[in-house]
């Protein structure tokens, strides 16, 4: 079945547990979170030995079917966690053949970046199961969770400080995380987190290929474009992570040219997105090379291929290979 957050919060606190569980997709901070949050539900600090965890592609699935053949140990459950396993890749079919055997006592969590989800390992925990997707967060959501962070280190923060941090970080919550408790420790004897705190301490971690590849992209030359998303993808970004930055690099331009539309100045312009005036000099400049109609089609189409590739209907490499031709094309 398939869940949100909400719904399996409150499952976990009623004491509600799936057979298995999957928790997959890019926002790599929620699964590990929600993972701790299934474990210690099921098996509590005073029985963790009931709690066996196995990782990678070369996991010995005889001795996984072992463990869960044996009795929990002065408890209800025994929990078996599998991390990164490839199962919903290239699935074990020994291991596959067992799960509907498995007694009622063992549950199973499997945590993956990525499924296959014309896989059979993913069927049957959708017919059997829980899945929860994480995906990348919405600006509007991780500035609410970049304030949460500021008034747990009893420091407040405003609307426009957190975006200019989203600015630098992107929607990566491990990223935020890390810059917020930078920014924590730097502030530590103070009220507030500052705009030039943030400039001061966090570094801008969108790669510099990016914008190298929308400028690419505003010449027509497809083939240094392309050159630019292999850079990435040979650096072990993810494709799903270089289209939601695309998103963002458009978003971001097509703000700029309706904040020019209505004659706002550069310095103005940085300061209503959260953008150093350096990054903010850099979207004006690449921004000047495509109409707003042009960076309005550019955002559908970058929605249109994520959904595409959710759906399964492309591969995310070849995904985004195509939103850059069609673009750096000019179709």
């Amino acid at each position: 079945m398939k869940l949100d957050m909400h719904k399996l919060n409150a499952n976990l606190k009623a004491g509600q547990f799936a057979r298995c569980y999957l928790l997959y997709g890019e926002e790599q901070y929620l699964v590990r979170q929600y993972a701790k949050r299934i474990c210690d539900a099921i098996v509590p600090e005073n029985s963790q030995f009931n709690l066996s965890r196995f990782s990678g592609k070369d996991i010995d699935y005889r001795e996984v079917i072992s463990l869960a053949d044996t009795m929990p140990f002065f408890a209800e459950h025994r929990l078996i966690r599998l991390d990164e396993s490839g199962l919903f890749q290239s699935a074990n079919e020994e291991f596959l053949a067992y799960l509907p055997e498995a007694p009622d006592y063992t549950i199973f969590l499997f945590t993956e970046q990525t499924v296959d989800k014309r896989s059979k390992a993913y069927k049957w925990i959708v017919a059997n199961g829980d899945q929860l997707e994480m995906e990348v967060q919405r600006e509007s959501v991780m500035k609410k969770w970049i304030l949460q962070l500021a008034r747990k280190e009893g420091l407040s923060m405003t609307e426009a400080t957190a975006a200019r941090l989203l600015g630098k970080t992107g929607c990566d919550m491990y990223t935020i995380s890390n810059e917020m408790q930078k920014l924590s420790a730097y502030c530590s004897g103070e009220d507030s987190i500052t705009d030039a705190a943030v400039d001061q301490i966090c570094v801008d971690v969108t790669p510099p290929q990016i914008f190298e590849m929308i400028r690419c992209i505003s010449e027509k030359n497809s083939r240094q474009a392309l050159r630019y998303y292999y850079e990435l993808v040979q650096t072990k970004e993810q494709p799903m992570r270089i289209l939601s930055l695309l998103l963002r690099q458009f978003r971001t331009m097509y703000q700029i040219r309706l904040l020019q539309n209505s004659h706002t100045g550069s310095y103005e312009i940085a300061s209503r997105l959260g953008l150093s005036s350096y990054i903010a000099d850099k979207y004006i400049r690449q921004a000047a090379n495509f109409d707003e109609g042009e960076l309005k089609q550019a955002l559908y189409d970058c929605m249109e291929t994520e959904y595409k590739i959710k759906s399964g209907l492309l591969t995310d490499r070849m995904g985004v290979e195509l939103l850059i031709v069609t673009y750096a094309d000019g179709q």
